[in-house]
C-alpha cells in the first residue's frame, strides 16, 4: 500500500510540474471517475487525449500504464481512490463576546465548492474542544480548518456548558504535534492566530494563521478561495498548499483587501 501510494504521488508530482501546476490525476477528464476497471487503460487515463498527452511525458504514461495493468480490478478502484483522497475536516465556534462567524452557512458554502472526487468535507458538528479532538481522531484528516475567535493567546471555543472560554494556545500544541504525521495542512481561520501558527508549524507541515484582527467576511473569503483552488488539485505535492495561499491572497488583492497581508503561510520547521 505504501509503495502504490508513493508511486502514485511521484507521477502524479510529475504531471503537475509538467504541465506549470495546471493539471493533476483529478484534472483530466474520464480518470477514474468514468469506470471501475482500472485496467481498461485508455477509458481511465485517456492517454489518447490531447490534454494528457501534452503535459505527460511519454515515459510517465508508460510508467503509470504499466502499474495499472499490475492492479487487480474489483478491489483496485477503492484502494486507489483512498490512497489519493483528502479528508477535510471543518470545526467551527461561535463565542457570544465577539460578532457571530456564521458556522453553518460558512460550511455549507464549502460543502458546495467541493466536488471533486478526491476531496471530502466533514463537519465537526461540535463547538467544544473535547468535539474538536474526537472529530480529528475519527476521520484523521490530511486537512483541518479551525473557524473561531481568537487572540494571541489562545482559542475561544465553546465549554461543555454552552458558554465562550479562551483556551490557550498550549492546551492545542501536544495534540497537534502527535497527529502531524497524517494531517497535512492546518488552517487557523482565527484572529491573532500567528503564535498557535509558529508553535505548530515545529512539527506540522504546512500551516495558515491571521496574524492580526480581520473581518469575519475576508477570513471567510480566504477559506473560501483556499478550498476552491485545492478541490482543483486535490491530491498531494509538494506545492498544493501554498499555491492555493498565493491563490486565495491574489483573490483578496483583487477585490482590494485591506487585510491580504493578514493572512500567513508557514512551512514546517520539520518535514
Amino acid at each position: 500500500m505504501c509503495k502504490l501510494k508513493i508511486q502514485l504521488n511521484q507521477i502524479n508530482q510529475e504531471i503537475f510540474e509538467s504541465s506549470n501546476h495546471q493539471f493533476d490525476f483529478t484534472n483530466f477528464n474520464g480518470y477514474l471517475n468514468s469506470t471501475d476497471d482500472l485496467t481498461s487503460i485508455d477509458r481511465v487515463l485517456g492517454m489518447h487525449s490531447l490534454e494528457f498527452r501534452a503535459f505527460v511525458p511519454d515515459e510517465t504514461r508508460e510508467v503509470y500504464k504499466t502499474l495499472l495493468e499490475s492492479l487487480k480490478e474489483k478491489e483496485d478502484r477503492e484502494k486507489v481512490i483512498n490512497l489519493l483522497t483528502r479528508d477535510v475536516l471543518y470545526f467551527g465556534s461561535e463565542c457570544e463576546k465577539f460578532g457571530a462567524i456564521g458556522i453553518s452557512q460558512e460550511y455549507q458554502n464549502l460543502e458546495t465548492i467541493i466536488n471533486n472526487e478526491f476531496l471530502k468535507i466533514h463537519n465537526s458538528n461540535s463547538e467544544t474542544k473535547d468535539g474538536l479532538f474526537d472529530s480529528w481522531q475519527k476521520i484523521k484528516p490530511e486537512i483541518i480548518l479551525i473557524s473561531c475567535h481568537g487572540s494571541e493567546y489562545g482559542l475561544y471555543l465553546k465549554d461543555e456548558n454552552g458558554r465562550c472560554k479562551e483556551y490557550s494556545n498550549s492546551d492545542f500544541y501536544n495534540f497537534f504535534k502527535k497527529r502531524s504525521d497524517y494531517t497535512e495542512c492546518v488552517i487557523l481561520s482565527s484572529c491573532l492566530s500567528k503564535n498557535l501558527g509558529e508553535l505548530i508549524s515545529e512539527y506540522g507541515r504546512n500551516v495558515i494563521c491571521i496574524n492580526q484582527k480581520v473581518n469575519i467576511k475576508e477570513a471567510t473569503k480566504y477559506v473560501f478561495e483556499f478550498l476552491k483552488f485545492l478541490n482543483m488539485f486535490s491530491l498531494q505535492n509538494s506545492q498544493v498548499y501554498e499555491n492555493a495561499h498565493k491563490f486565495s491572497l491574489e483573490k483578496l488583492e483583487f477585490e482590494s483587501s485591506p487585510n491580504s497581508f493578514s493572512f500567513e503561510f508557514l512551512k514546517a520547521n520539520k518535514i
